[in-house]
């Protein structure tokens, strides 16, 4: 009978309701005619822990000036001791001068995880942004 008062006292502290998560914008690339690629990612970044992938799309190539995007997904609560969300977005692009591709990253705030919605907006023009990606 006395495990009983603890469950409900764990339960009831480590409830919380999963958040919303959403990443809107357009990835642009001011390249005249020449096509290029991106992958983009959206996470919830973890310390301890494998980060969290929220949505991604895949590669995605096109001539024109920008493609714009929707991402979005759901989160429960975030590692042990950490009463925040680490949100950030991640594009691999080749919109460089000789089309190398580069890691381009945008780190948002840190998100109480108590938010039921975070929204996200992100349109950088990628030409030769990022660090350099090797395989």
């Amino acid at each position: 009978m006395k495990l009983l008062p603890l469950l409900l006292l764990v339960s009831s502290v480590c409830w919380t309701n999963a958040t919303k998560f959403e990443a809107n914008g357009a990835m642009q690339c001011h390249k005249s005619g020449h096509p290029w690629c991106f992958w983009l990612t959206f996470y919830e970044l973890d310390q301890s822990f494998k980060d969290d992938k929220l949505d991604a799309i895949g590669a995605k190539c096109t001539r024109e000036k920008a493609w714009h995007y929707h991402l979005e997904g759901e989160e429960d609560g975030d590692g042990l001791y950490n009463n925040f969300y680490e949100v950030a977005l991640h594009v691999r692009h080749n919109c460089t001068k000789y089309g190398e591709y580069r890691d381009f990253w945008k780190y948002e705030d840190l998100y109480p995880i108590s938010t039921e919605k975070i929204s996200v907006e992100w349109s950088p023009v990628l030409n030769n942004k990022g660090t350099k990606w090797y395989e």
